[in-house]
Protein backbone atom coordinates (compact mmCIF):
# COMPACT_ATOMS: atom_id res chain seq x y z
CA UNK A 1 0.00 0.00 0.00
CA UNK A 2 1.50 3.39 -0.94
CA UNK A 3 2.11 5.89 1.90
CA UNK A 4 -0.97 8.12 0.79
CA UNK A 5 -3.36 5.25 1.13
CA UNK A 6 -1.84 4.14 4.03
CA UNK A 7 -2.30 7.41 5.68
CA UNK A 8 -6.02 8.04 4.15
CA UNK A 9 -6.87 4.78 4.97
CA UNK A 10 -6.43 6.74 8.80
CA UNK A 11 -8.71 9.60 8.68
CA UNK A 12 -12.44 9.39 9.65
CA UNK A 13 -14.95 8.90 7.08
CA UNK A 14 -17.17 11.77 7.02
CA UNK A 15 -20.24 12.31 4.50
CA UNK A 16 -21.57 15.73 4.78
CA UNK A 17 -24.60 17.21 2.81
CA UNK A 18 -26.97 14.18 1.57
CA UNK A 19 -26.14 10.35 1.24
CA UNK A 20 -26.01 8.51 -1.78
CA UNK A 21 -27.30 8.86 -5.54
CA UNK A 22 -28.89 12.35 -4.39
CA UNK A 23 -25.69 13.25 -3.07
CA UNK A 24 -23.88 11.88 -6.38
CA UNK A 25 -25.93 13.56 -8.96
CA UNK A 26 -26.08 17.21 -7.02
CA UNK A 27 -22.27 16.73 -7.24
CA UNK A 28 -22.29 16.08 -11.26
CA UNK A 29 -24.65 19.11 -11.58
CA UNK A 30 -22.29 21.62 -8.82
CA UNK A 31 -19.14 20.98 -11.00
CA UNK A 32 -20.95 23.24 -13.65
CA UNK A 33 -19.33 21.66 -16.84
CA UNK A 34 -23.92 21.04 -17.82
CA UNK A 35 -23.44 17.60 -16.36
CA UNK A 36 -26.79 16.12 -14.82
CA UNK A 37 -26.01 12.39 -14.29
CA UNK A 38 -23.13 10.94 -12.47
CA UNK A 39 -22.94 8.86 -15.84
CA UNK A 40 -21.72 11.80 -17.92
CA UNK A 41 -19.40 13.03 -14.83
CA UNK A 42 -17.96 9.55 -14.72
CA UNK A 43 -17.56 9.19 -18.73
CA UNK A 44 -16.13 13.20 -19.22
CA UNK A 45 -13.38 12.53 -15.85
CA UNK A 46 -12.25 9.53 -17.08
CA UNK A 47 -11.98 10.75 -20.26
CA UNK A 48 -9.62 13.76 -18.72
CA UNK A 49 -7.69 10.99 -16.31
CA UNK A 50 -6.73 8.91 -19.49
CA UNK A 51 -6.65 11.52 -22.10
CA UNK A 52 -3.56 12.72 -23.95
CA UNK A 53 -2.54 15.74 -22.40
CA UNK A 54 -3.06 14.06 -18.70
CA UNK A 55 -0.90 11.14 -19.72
CA UNK A 56 1.77 12.87 -21.22
CA UNK A 57 2.75 15.16 -18.03
CA UNK A 58 2.44 11.98 -15.91
CA UNK A 59 3.54 9.65 -17.83
CA UNK A 60 1.02 7.11 -17.89
CA UNK A 61 -2.83 6.79 -17.61
CA UNK A 62 -4.64 6.48 -14.52
CA UNK A 63 -6.17 3.35 -13.10
CA UNK A 64 -9.70 4.05 -12.38
CA UNK A 65 -12.02 1.86 -11.26
CA UNK A 66 -15.20 1.21 -9.28
CA UNK A 67 -12.65 1.25 -6.00
CA UNK A 68 -10.99 4.21 -6.94
CA UNK A 69 -11.01 7.13 -4.02
CA UNK A 70 -12.53 10.10 -5.62
CA UNK A 71 -12.62 13.56 -3.07
CA UNK A 72 -15.55 16.16 -3.97
CA UNK A 73 -15.07 19.19 -2.42
CA UNK A 74 -17.91 22.20 -1.92
CA UNK A 75 -17.14 25.07 -1.51
CA UNK A 76 -19.09 29.20 -2.09
CA UNK A 77 -17.71 32.49 -2.23
CA UNK A 78 -18.23 34.86 0.64
CA UNK A 79 -16.47 37.62 -0.52
CA UNK A 80 -14.81 38.94 -3.59
CA UNK A 81 -11.77 40.84 -3.02
CA UNK A 82 -11.90 44.97 -4.15
CA UNK A 83 -11.13 45.12 -8.22
CA UNK A 84 -7.35 46.23 -8.61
Amino acid sequence: MSEFLERASRLPVTEFAYPGPLRDRLNAVDEGEGLTTVAEWREVHEGFWNGAEHTVSTGGTAVLDDDTWVVLERFRVVELPPPS
